[in-house]
Protein backbone atom coordinates (compact mmCIF):
# COMPACT_ATOMS: atom_id res chain seq x y z
CA UNK A 1 0.00 0.00 0.00
CA UNK A 2 1.13 3.77 -1.26
CA UNK A 3 0.78 6.41 1.51
CA UNK A 4 1.59 9.91 0.35
CA UNK A 5 2.59 11.79 3.83
CA UNK A 6 3.64 15.59 3.57
CA UNK A 7 5.38 15.55 0.13
CA UNK A 8 7.03 11.87 0.78
CA UNK A 9 5.87 8.58 -0.43
CA UNK A 10 6.12 5.64 1.72
CA UNK A 11 5.99 2.31 0.25
CA UNK A 12 4.66 -0.90 1.16
CA UNK A 13 3.13 0.13 4.55
CA UNK A 14 1.74 -2.72 6.43
CA UNK A 15 -0.89 -2.36 8.74
CA UNK A 16 -0.58 -3.64 12.23
CA UNK A 17 -3.25 -1.83 13.96
CA UNK A 18 -4.68 1.24 13.52
CA UNK A 19 -1.68 3.26 14.69
CA UNK A 20 1.26 1.03 14.22
CA UNK A 21 3.16 0.59 10.79
CA UNK A 22 5.75 -1.42 9.73
CA UNK A 23 7.42 -0.09 6.36
CA UNK A 24 9.84 -2.28 4.83
CA UNK A 25 10.25 0.44 1.75
CA UNK A 26 13.85 2.35 1.30
CA UNK A 27 11.77 5.06 0.48
CA UNK A 28 12.22 5.75 4.46
CA UNK A 29 16.00 5.92 4.26
CA UNK A 30 15.45 8.62 1.30
CA UNK A 31 13.21 10.62 3.46
CA UNK A 32 15.69 10.80 6.47
CA UNK A 33 17.98 11.99 3.98
CA UNK A 34 16.38 14.85 2.85
CA UNK A 35 16.07 16.51 6.61
CA UNK A 36 18.09 18.87 7.51
CA UNK A 37 19.21 16.63 11.03
CA UNK A 38 20.13 13.34 8.79
CA UNK A 39 22.25 15.01 6.05
CA UNK A 40 25.80 14.12 7.24
CA UNK A 41 24.56 10.71 8.65
CA UNK A 42 26.22 7.66 6.62
CA UNK A 43 23.28 5.38 5.23
CA UNK A 44 24.53 2.63 6.84
CA UNK A 45 23.32 4.25 10.40
CA UNK A 46 20.37 5.16 8.92
CA UNK A 47 19.43 1.93 8.01
CA UNK A 48 20.27 0.82 11.50
CA UNK A 49 17.75 3.35 12.72
CA UNK A 50 15.16 2.47 10.38
CA UNK A 51 15.13 -1.20 10.83
CA UNK A 52 14.83 -0.78 14.87
CA UNK A 53 12.28 1.78 14.47
CA UNK A 54 8.43 1.65 14.04
CA UNK A 55 5.87 3.99 12.37
CA UNK A 56 2.97 5.13 13.70
CA UNK A 57 0.10 7.06 12.76
CA UNK A 58 -1.93 9.24 15.07
CA UNK A 59 -5.29 10.89 14.17
CA UNK A 60 -5.79 14.37 15.04
CA UNK A 61 -5.92 15.80 18.62
CA UNK A 62 -4.97 12.41 20.18
CA UNK A 63 -2.73 12.41 23.36
CA UNK A 64 0.33 10.60 22.25
CA UNK A 65 1.68 10.65 26.00
CA UNK A 66 0.36 11.46 29.08
CA UNK A 67 1.51 13.68 31.87
CA UNK A 68 3.64 11.34 34.27
CA UNK A 69 3.59 8.46 31.61
CA UNK A 70 7.18 7.48 31.17
CA UNK A 71 8.82 8.94 27.57
CA UNK A 72 10.49 5.44 26.21
CA UNK A 73 11.05 6.18 22.82
CA UNK A 74 13.02 8.48 20.64
CA UNK A 75 10.63 9.96 17.98
CA UNK A 76 11.29 11.53 14.71
CA UNK A 77 8.45 13.25 12.99
CA UNK A 78 7.64 12.65 9.70
CA UNK A 79 4.74 14.20 8.99
CA UNK A 80 1.87 16.23 11.21
CA UNK A 81 2.31 18.59 14.40
CA UNK A 82 2.80 17.84 17.81
CA UNK A 83 2.27 20.15 20.60
CA UNK A 84 4.08 19.96 24.01
CA UNK A 85 0.98 21.18 25.90
CA UNK A 86 1.51 23.58 29.11
CA UNK A 87 -2.10 23.82 30.05
CA UNK A 88 -3.61 27.36 31.30
CA UNK A 89 0.23 28.17 30.14
CA UNK A 90 1.44 28.48 26.93
CA UNK A 91 2.34 25.43 24.85
CA UNK A 92 6.13 24.90 25.57
CA UNK A 93 7.13 23.12 22.35
CA UNK A 94 5.19 22.82 18.76
CA UNK A 95 6.62 20.56 16.43
CA UNK A 96 5.74 20.94 13.06
CA UNK A 97 8.83 20.38 11.05
CA UNK A 98 9.34 17.12 9.24
CA UNK A 99 12.46 15.82 10.46
CA UNK A 100 11.94 17.01 14.21
CA UNK A 101 13.31 14.99 16.74
CA UNK A 102 11.60 14.46 20.26
CA UNK A 103 11.52 12.63 23.04
CA UNK A 104 14.23 10.57 24.89
CA UNK A 105 17.41 10.90 23.81
CA UNK A 106 21.36 9.18 24.12
CA UNK A 107 22.72 10.21 27.63
CA UNK A 108 19.56 11.92 28.43
CA UNK A 109 17.90 11.20 31.68
CA UNK A 110 14.13 11.83 31.01
CA UNK A 111 11.95 9.64 32.83
CA UNK A 112 8.89 10.48 32.65
CA UNK A 113 6.42 13.05 30.73
CA UNK A 114 5.86 16.58 32.84
CA UNK A 115 3.15 17.62 30.65
CA UNK A 116 0.47 16.08 27.93
CA UNK A 117 2.02 15.51 24.22
CA UNK A 118 -0.73 15.55 21.42
CA UNK A 119 -0.92 15.54 18.16
CA UNK A 120 -2.74 18.73 16.84
CA UNK A 121 -2.83 17.25 13.60
CA UNK A 122 -3.27 14.00 11.56
CA UNK A 123 1.09 13.03 12.67
CA UNK A 124 3.12 9.94 11.91
CA UNK A 125 6.29 9.31 13.66
CA UNK A 126 9.02 7.31 13.53
CA UNK A 127 10.10 5.43 17.22
CA UNK A 128 13.04 4.32 18.73
CA UNK A 129 12.84 2.25 21.95
CA UNK A 130 15.03 3.39 24.74
CA UNK A 131 16.08 -0.03 24.54
CA UNK A 132 18.22 0.83 21.57
CA UNK A 133 20.04 3.95 22.52
CA UNK A 134 23.14 2.41 24.05
CA UNK A 135 23.92 0.13 21.38
CA UNK A 136 23.66 3.15 18.99
CA UNK A 137 25.95 5.39 20.60
CA UNK A 138 28.33 2.19 20.33
CA UNK A 139 27.82 1.51 16.84
CA UNK A 140 26.65 4.79 15.54
CA UNK A 141 28.35 7.56 16.28
CA UNK A 142 27.27 10.34 13.69
CA UNK A 143 23.68 9.13 14.33
CA UNK A 144 24.57 9.44 18.22
CA UNK A 145 26.16 12.86 17.67
CA UNK A 146 22.94 14.24 15.94
CA UNK A 147 21.17 13.29 19.35
CA UNK A 148 23.50 14.85 21.13
CA UNK A 149 23.29 17.61 19.40
CA UNK A 150 19.49 17.70 20.00
CA UNK A 151 19.63 17.05 23.57
CA UNK A 152 21.71 20.24 24.02
CA UNK A 153 19.53 22.53 21.91
CA UNK A 154 16.95 21.63 24.03
CA UNK A 155 18.71 22.42 27.01
CA UNK A 156 19.64 25.57 25.77
CA UNK A 157 16.17 26.74 24.59
CA UNK A 158 14.63 25.66 27.89
CA UNK A 159 17.35 27.83 29.80
CA UNK A 160 16.40 31.08 27.52
CA UNK A 161 12.51 30.31 28.01
CA UNK A 162 12.90 30.45 31.76
CA UNK A 163 15.33 33.30 31.08
CA UNK A 164 12.68 34.83 29.27
CA UNK A 165 9.99 34.17 31.95
CA UNK A 166 12.23 35.70 34.62
CA UNK A 167 13.06 39.02 32.34
CA UNK A 168 9.26 39.59 32.08
CA UNK A 169 8.65 38.78 35.54
CA UNK A 170 11.17 41.24 36.55
CA UNK A 171 9.50 43.83 34.24
CA UNK A 172 6.18 42.98 36.02
CA UNK A 173 7.78 44.28 38.83
CA UNK A 174 9.04 47.38 37.43
CA UNK A 175 5.93 48.33 36.04
CA UNK A 176 4.63 47.94 39.70
CA UNK A 177 6.93 49.73 41.33
CA UNK A 178 6.98 52.85 38.44
CA UNK A 179 3.47 52.69 39.17
CA UNK A 180 3.73 52.95 42.72
CA UNK A 181 6.13 55.36 43.01
CA UNK A 182 4.30 58.06 40.28
CA UNK A 183 1.23 57.74 42.72
CA UNK A 184 3.36 57.68 45.70
CA UNK A 185 3.23 62.53 45.54
CA UNK A 186 -0.71 62.12 45.15
CA UNK A 187 -1.29 59.80 47.47
CA UNK A 188 1.10 61.43 50.08
CA UNK A 189 -0.71 64.67 49.79
CA UNK A 190 -3.97 62.99 50.07
CA UNK A 191 -3.11 60.85 53.14
CA UNK A 192 -1.44 63.86 54.85
CA UNK A 193 -4.55 66.15 54.36
CA UNK A 194 -6.38 63.13 55.68
CA UNK A 195 -4.34 62.42 58.71
CA UNK A 196 -4.30 66.15 59.13
CA UNK A 197 -7.92 66.02 59.56
CA UNK A 198 -8.28 63.14 61.60
CA UNK A 199 -5.21 64.60 64.21
CA UNK A 200 -7.45 67.62 64.41
CA UNK A 201 -10.50 66.00 65.40
CA UNK A 202 -9.08 62.96 67.35
CA UNK A 203 -6.79 65.80 69.64
CA UNK A 204 -9.46 65.71 72.57
CA UNK A 205 -10.21 61.98 72.63
CA UNK A 206 -6.02 61.03 72.56
CA UNK A 207 -5.63 63.71 75.24
CA UNK A 208 -8.22 61.85 77.50
CA UNK A 209 -6.15 58.58 76.10
CA UNK A 210 -3.08 60.11 77.61
CA UNK A 211 -4.38 61.60 80.46
CA UNK A 212 -5.70 57.55 81.51
CA UNK A 213 -2.44 56.02 80.87
CA UNK A 214 -1.21 54.11 84.01
CA UNK A 215 2.09 53.38 83.79
CA UNK A 216 4.85 52.14 86.07
CA UNK A 217 7.83 54.63 86.04
CA UNK A 218 9.57 51.35 84.66
CA UNK A 219 7.59 51.29 82.00
CA UNK A 220 7.83 55.30 81.07
CA UNK A 221 11.23 54.42 81.17
CA UNK A 222 11.31 52.02 78.11
CA UNK A 223 9.21 53.93 76.38
CA UNK A 224 11.31 56.88 76.10
CA UNK A 225 14.04 55.15 75.93
CA UNK A 226 12.86 53.28 72.99
CA UNK A 227 11.61 56.35 71.13
CA UNK A 228 14.44 58.48 71.64
CA UNK A 229 16.72 56.02 70.75
CA UNK A 230 14.97 55.87 67.37
CA UNK A 231 14.99 59.81 67.10
CA UNK A 232 18.64 59.41 67.06
CA UNK A 233 18.87 57.37 64.65
CA UNK A 234 18.77 57.57 60.98
CA UNK A 235 15.90 56.07 59.21
CA UNK A 236 17.30 52.84 57.31
CA UNK A 237 16.70 53.07 52.95
CA UNK A 238 14.37 50.24 51.79
CA UNK A 239 13.22 49.68 48.68
CA UNK A 240 9.94 49.76 47.71
CA UNK A 241 9.50 46.26 47.76
CA UNK A 242 10.88 46.29 51.68
CA UNK A 243 9.24 49.29 52.34
CA UNK A 244 5.49 47.37 51.32
CA UNK A 245 6.74 44.23 53.00
CA UNK A 246 6.83 45.86 56.79
CA UNK A 247 3.87 47.97 56.73
CA UNK A 248 2.49 44.89 55.97
CA UNK A 249 4.00 43.26 58.74
CA UNK A 250 3.66 46.56 61.06
CA UNK A 251 -0.32 46.58 59.94
CA UNK A 252 -0.97 42.99 60.90
CA UNK A 253 0.68 43.46 63.98
CA UNK A 254 -1.46 46.30 64.86
CA UNK A 255 -4.45 44.38 63.54
CA UNK A 256 -3.72 41.49 66.26
CA UNK A 257 -3.35 43.79 68.93
CA UNK A 258 -7.07 45.62 67.97
CA UNK A 259 -5.74 49.29 67.48
CA UNK A 260 -7.34 51.81 65.21
CA UNK A 261 -5.68 53.95 62.88
CA UNK A 262 -3.02 51.66 61.59
CA UNK A 263 -2.95 53.95 58.57
CA UNK A 264 -1.50 56.35 59.85
CA UNK A 265 0.80 54.81 63.08
CA UNK A 266 2.42 52.33 60.54
CA UNK A 267 3.09 55.32 57.73
CA UNK A 268 4.57 56.58 60.90
CA UNK A 269 6.62 53.62 62.42
CA UNK A 270 8.43 53.09 58.96
CA UNK A 271 8.73 56.42 58.50
CA UNK A 272 10.99 56.44 61.65
CA UNK A 273 12.55 53.25 61.36
CA UNK A 274 10.22 51.00 63.98
CA UNK A 275 10.15 46.87 63.27
CA UNK A 276 8.47 44.63 64.76
CA UNK A 277 10.44 43.77 67.12
CA UNK A 278 10.13 47.62 68.77
CA UNK A 279 6.64 46.56 69.06
CA UNK A 280 7.04 43.22 70.41
CA UNK A 281 9.44 45.26 73.37
CA UNK A 282 6.54 47.68 73.56
CA UNK A 283 3.89 44.84 74.23
CA UNK A 284 5.45 43.28 75.98
CA UNK A 285 5.88 45.89 78.90
CA UNK A 286 2.59 47.98 78.05
CA UNK A 287 -0.58 46.30 78.85
CA UNK A 288 -3.21 45.70 76.18
CA UNK A 289 -5.45 48.30 77.97
CA UNK A 290 -2.79 51.22 77.79
CA UNK A 291 -0.95 50.21 74.60
CA UNK A 292 -2.93 52.13 71.98
CA UNK A 293 -2.44 55.14 74.06
CA UNK A 294 1.18 54.61 74.26
CA UNK A 295 1.26 54.10 70.36
CA UNK A 296 -0.48 56.69 69.85
CA UNK A 297 1.73 59.46 71.90
CA UNK A 298 4.93 58.08 70.48
CA UNK A 299 3.12 58.92 66.79
CA UNK A 300 2.29 62.15 68.22
CA UNK A 301 6.04 63.12 69.73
Amino acid sequence: MDLLLNGFNYKRCYIVTPELFFCDSVDLLSTLRQFPNFIDVPSEQLKWFLDRAEEYHFAEQTTMTRSGEPIDYLTVLLSGKIRIDGGAADDIIVYDVPGAILGILPYSRMKAATFPIISEANTTVLRLHRDHLRSMAEHCYELTEVMVRQMTDRVRDFTRQIQQGEKMASLGRLSAGLAHELNNPVSAVVRSADALKSHMKATPERFKAVMAINLSEDEVDLVNELMFRRLKQYSPTLSMLEQSSLEDDLTDWLDDHAIDNTGELTESFVEFGFTLDDLDEIGDHVSEDNLAAVLGWIVNN
